[in-house]
């Protein structure tokens, strides 16, 4: 509760309506490179046994061309044996924030199953 005291303050603006809006978020102040490596992603992809439910938010925040981002979840499909959920979705990055009712009910269902 503490911690939420601090940020939510700094973290965000609210909006007409009454809403609010994250607008803080590390990756706006710094440039990320890429953490792991194409061939990394895959061999750990590989490694992944149980269902997934990928939910992205379209322009969302490029950190990698989409491109990329969708051949590693074709490279899951192909050595997945569990279910794999890819859902594209209008949105920003905070797309499970701002716009909980278009991101739950994928989640609900996906826990379900």
């Amino acid at each position: 509760m503490e911690g939420c005291e601090t940020l939510l303050p700094r973290g965000v603006t609210e909006g007409p309506d009454n809403l609010f809006k994250f607008n803080h978020d590390v990756v706006t102040k710094v440039r990320i490179s890429p953490i792991l490596s194409e061939t990394q992603l895959e061999l750990f992809g590989r490694r992944i046994t149980c269902p997934i439910c990928v939910i992205k938010a379209i322009p969302g925040r490029e950190l990698e061309p989409l491109k990329n981002f969708e051949k590693y979840i074709e490279n899951l499909r192909s050595s997945n044996p569990g279910p794999i959920e890819y859902h594209k979705l209008p949105g920003t990055h905070y797309i499970h924030l701002n716009s909980p009712q278009l991101v739950a009910p994928i989640i609900n269902k996906f826990f379900q199953n």
